[in-house]
């Protein structure tokens, strides 16, 4: 089983308002509180150094974070 922080953001594309930012983060702590990752995604959401394809800032406001678990079964 293999566990990450799912952290999804607004767009910042113009051409695409209704589009997510998605960033995966492995091996998290997972103690961390809600108020705790929305800082930090606060923090990501505010460096203009990480740019999409149209230089556009990637990560727009935060909308929400998740862990997730995955377990995978190898069928043969």
């Amino acid at each position: 089983m293999t566990k990450e922080l799912k952290m999804v953001f607004e767009s910042t594309n113009p051409e695409k308002l209704n589009q997510k930012s998605i960033l995966k983060m492995a091996d998290v702590d997972e103690t961390l509180t809600g108020a705790q990752v929305l800082a930090e995604m606060q923090k990501l959401a505010s460096f203009t150094f990480v740019v999409g394809s149209n230089g556009e800032p990637r990560f727009g406001t935060p909308k929400k974070a998740s862990f997730v678990t995955t377990e995978k079964r190898p069928v043969f």
